[in-house]
């Protein structure tokens, strides 16, 4: 919807640990160590190194596959201004978040008081 702003500064999620996935019938919440959250309302790539992506688009069946996120950490985040968001985790999947709709929020980014929306 919004994109990222070029000014986005998402280091605050390198190393934060995955605690606990909620989902809902029409978004997952990604809850992290140290007051951050994601939540996601739009269709998500998960991605094993070497091996076919994985697209779950049906909420709430399609987060499934997350719950292999659950006790590992972001060792690596990219992004660009589209909205894109690779989060690279240490069990060597990778999250790619999308935004898709113009209409709607694809995602949103908590960290304490601030709030990104995608």
């Amino acid at each position: 919807m919004y994109g990222l702003p070029k000014d986005a500064d998402l280091r605050f999620l390198q190393g934060a640990e995955l605690l606990q996935l909620c989902v809902g019938c029409h978004e997952i919440i990604a809850n992290f160590f140290g007051d951050i959250s994601i939540t996601i309302q739009s269709p998500f790539i998960l991605r094993v190194a070497n091996e076919k992506r994985i697209s779950p688009s049906d909420l709430p069946a399609g987060a499934a596959p997350l719950l292999s996120l659950v006790g590992t950490k972001i060792e690596k985040v990219a992004y660009d201004t589209s909205g894109r968001l690779e989060l690279f985790f240490s069990n060597s999947k990778i999250l790619i978040l999308l935004d898709d709709s113009n209409d709607h929020e694809s995602y949103t980014i908590s960290h304490g008081d601030d709030l990104i929306v995608v």
